[in-house]
This record gives structure tokens, C-alpha cells and sequence, in this order.
């Protein structure tokens, strides 16, 4: 399980402690989105939404389409609720002193909980980083928590009739890490699960998580940071495992999980400082230590000589930094099989697979996952996203032209970076 304990009361043991306290640091400046959002994770697997609002700051749903900031949110199931400093672009010193978050849970139409979080400032430091507390009250059938050093809080049922005693996320007695490193893992895996199928799959689970390699921050090439390496091995739990078949580069075991067979995935913890934050690189043909990781690293990282400004000018009129930072995202995108992200930057109609696709809706309607080309992802996974061919048509990425990108009129007379072609994405029947 995931290894928490429940704070509660040492006088009454059957009643959620009201009393406990969920620590967090606002860190705007880093790169994990836990460090720019408390994240409450609802740990109950028998609900469908949450429908939340707060009279401060801002609620934000970083797994919705457009990831929207509003009052008042929904959040489907296993999304974390997350509440935000509204800071409106002022020094954070006056970010939100305090707020309420009321939330509502639903299974169907029915409210099966409700609870208000109770969030209050209790300190700036360096003008870099607030702290905050949250107590959760208004409740008899809930109770929070938090793991030591964890940086998102739970919310549990605490009522034996209150639907919730199947634990959602899963780590495997085999791993051994803990505290940051793992929480980041959490984070990661989660968020792919939040964009998953819900009525394919149930559950995540952490299988292991080992340290690879350790790069020191008296080498130069990492500007001073430190990075620690660890190699992430998660699965999915089908729900239909009986009719479930895997793909070509995923196994399915007999109770029904689901795992990723290649390419291989890593989470680079970086400390920077005092500052933690992660990155996650996937691979084929490398491992950590090699040069060529280590240059997969660097360009994550900003590290070493940059594109030329105009290197791309014959394509587009954005910078070369604009050019290689959306490329990456792309990347990003298909090892992460997140289609949805992808979806928003394709430019319509494209033809895909022999298809005209008209709109997101369109594309993500077509059970990519089944059809996917595994040469295709393989091409974009040796792909560097630095200084990359172009031409007066566009941009190109993979070895062999998977994708090309380039600047494309949005309606409104401004030009915007867009995916213009998706060359062998889905796997053509025989």
C-alpha cells in the first residue's frame, strides 16, 4: 500500500482528527507542478466526481482539457483537488493569506461526503517561497493526512459505510525508495492514470523504483546541480482483464496489469541548491552515464551552446528556444502516450493514418493505443529536438520525418507553432 498512517485522535481512535495539519510550500519558481498547487488526493475508489469551490486564491484541474483555473471546479475521479495562490502577477508576500476550499462528493448523483479545507499562510521566505497549512473540518466521515515530507495530503473515509476501502495507487513491497524521489513517482504515474480510459482502467501501481546514477554537482556540465537517476517501472490495472490482449510493447499478467515493456522511463530528481525539482526522460538506446544520456540530460537541463536564434528562419519566425521547447513537448507527448495533450497541438484537418481528422475529438476517437506504430515512437524517442532539419515547408521531426511542425495562422491573424503532419503514427491493416 502506500504506506501512510492516519493521524488521529490519541483520546477517541475511531474519530478522524480534525486537528492534523497538511504542510506545503508554494514554490513558483520550480518546475513540479507540486510546487505551484497544493494537491489534496481523494483516496476513495467508489466515487465519480468532486465539485469544489474556495472564497481565495484559485482551483485549478491541471488533468481537465485546458487545464482550467476557476472559483469553483469539478474533478473526476483520482484527479487531486488543487487550490493555488492567486497572486495575480504580485510579489509573494501578499499571495493569499488564507482561504476555504468546500467540496462535495459525489458517486453518481448522490453525495457520499463533504468537508472544508481550511488553508492558512504561515510564512514567506526569501521572497521564493511561501508556507502554508491546511486543516480539513466540517466532516464526520473524512479525515486528512500526509506522509512525512510528502508534498500533496489525502483525504480518506473514515465512516466503514462510506464507500473507499479499495486503495487506488498501489507500491509494490519491492520498492525501497522513499520520501521525494517517490512522491515525484506518484505524481508522475498518477497523472498518467487521471488521463487514461476510466472504463479500461481501475488502478496504478508503482512496481519499482531503483537508483541508476548519481551525477555530482562538481561536474561542470550540470551547471553545479546535482541529479539523481532513478529507473520508474509502473502498470495499470485493466478492468476486463479476461478480454484484455497487450500491445506490442506492453505484457499483461494474470491478474489483470498492464506493463510497459519499452522504452525504458526515468525520473532525474534535481537539486539545485536547495531546491528540488524532477524531469522525466525516456529512452531506448541509453542508459544513465552514457554520453548520450548525459546529452539528453545537458538539453533538458539548458546546459551547453544553444540553437542560433534564426536557425529555423527559413521555416518560421519563432526563436530556435521556442522551436526546440515545443518540439520536446511533442516528444514528451507520444513516450508518454498522453493524446491528449498532443491533440491540442495538431493543426486541423490533418491526415492521419489515411483519415482526414477534423478536431481534437476526432483524433482522440481513435484508439491510437490499439493501432500504435511502434516505429513511430521509437523515431521520435532517438529524436534530439536540437537543431533539427528544416526547410521552407517546416520543420522536421524523427529519423525518418515522423512528425513536421511549423507556424500556422490560428484564425485570429497570429501564427502559432502546430504539428502539421503525423507520418506512420497508426499501424495501416493489411
Amino acid at each position: 500500500g502506500l504506506g501512510m498512517g492516519l493521524l488521529t485522535n490519541p483520546e477517541k481512535e475511531d474519530a478522524p482528527d480534525h486537528t492534523a495539519v497538511a504542510k506545503w510550500t508554494y514554490s513558483p519558481m520550480l518546475s513540479a507542478t507540486v510546487h505551484y498547487a497544493f494537491h489534496f488526493v481523494f483516496e476513495m475508489s467508489h466515487y465519480s466526481h468532486i465539485e469544489a469551490s474556495c472564497d481565495n486564491g484559485m482551483l485549478w484541474n491541471p488533468h481537465a482539457q485546458g487545464q482550467p483555473q476557476e472559483k469553483e471546479l469539478r474533478f473526476e475521479q483520482g484527479e487531486p483537488l488543487c487550490w493555488m495562490p492567486d497572486i495575480n502577477g504580485m510579489w509573494l508576500r501578499k499571495a493569499a493569506k488564507s482561504a476555504k476550499v468546500t467540496f462535495t462528493i459525489f458517486d453518481g448523483e448522490e453525495v457520499v461526503g463533504k468537508g472544508v479545507l481550511d488553508i492558512v499562510r504561515i510564512g514567506v521566505e526569501n521572497g521564493q517561497s511561501c508556507f502554508y497549512e491546511a486543516r480539513l473540518t466540517d466532516t464526520d466521515t473524512l479525515a486528512l493526512l500526509q506522509e512525512e515530507n510528502s508534498f500533496a495530503a489525502y483525504i480518506v473515509g473514515t465512516d466503514k459505510d462510506l464507500p473507499g476501502d479499495e486503495e487506488v495507487g498501489l507500491i509494490s513491497e519491492n520498492v525501497t525508495v522513499t520520501g521525494t524521489p517517490l512522491e515525484m513517482a506518484k505524481e508522475v504515474v498518477s497523472k498518467q492514470f487521471a488521463q487514461m480510459e476510466e472504463s479500461e482502467y481501475i488502478n496504478w501501481r508503482i512496481d519499482s523504483l531503483t537508483e541508476e546514477y548519481y551525477y555530482q554537482t562538481s561536474i561542470e556540465i550540470l551547471n553545479d546541480r546535482a541529479v539523481t537517476v532513478y529507473q520508474l517501472e509502473y502498470s495499470f490495472l485493466v478492468k476486463d482483464s479476461e478480454n484484455s490482449k497487450p500491445t506490442e510493447n506492453s505484457t499483461i499478467d494474470k491478474d489483470g496489469w498492464v506493463s510497459a515493456q519499452s522504452p525504458n522511463t526515468y525520473l532525474c530528481v534535481v537539486k539545485d541548491g536547495g531546491a528540488l525539482s524532477y524531469m522525466m526522460l525516456t529512452v531506448n538506446d541509453c542508459a544513465p552515464g552514457d554520453e548520450a544520456f548525459t546529452e539528453e540530460l545537458k538539453r533538458m537541463l539548458g546546459v551547453g551552446p544553444e540553437t542560433a536564434e534564426d536557425y529555423y528562419s527559413v521555416a518560421t519566425s519563432a526563436s530556435a528556444k521556442e522551436v526546440e521547447e515545443f518540439a520536446f513537448s511533442i516528444k514528451e507527448d507520444v513516450l508518454l502516450k498522453d493524446w491528449e495533450s498532443l491533440s491540442v497541438k495538431l493543426a486541423y484537418p490533418i491526415q492521419i493514418g489515411g483519415k482526414l481528422v477534423k478536431s481534437s475529438e476526432e483524433f482522440l476517437a481513435m484508439d491510437i493505443d490499439g493501432k500504435l506504430n511502434q516505429a513511430f515512437v521509437d523515431g521520435i524517442a532517438a529524436e534530439s529536438c536540437r537543431e533539427m532539419f528544416c526547410n521552407y515547408q517546416g520543420i522536421m521531426m524523427g529519423t525518418t520525418g515522423q512528425i513536421w511542425i511549423a507556424s500556422v495562422d490560428n484564425g485570429f491573424g497570429q501564427w502559432e507553432l502546430k504539428v502539421i503532419a503525423l507520418n506512420g503514427l497508426i499501424l495501416q491493416p493489411e
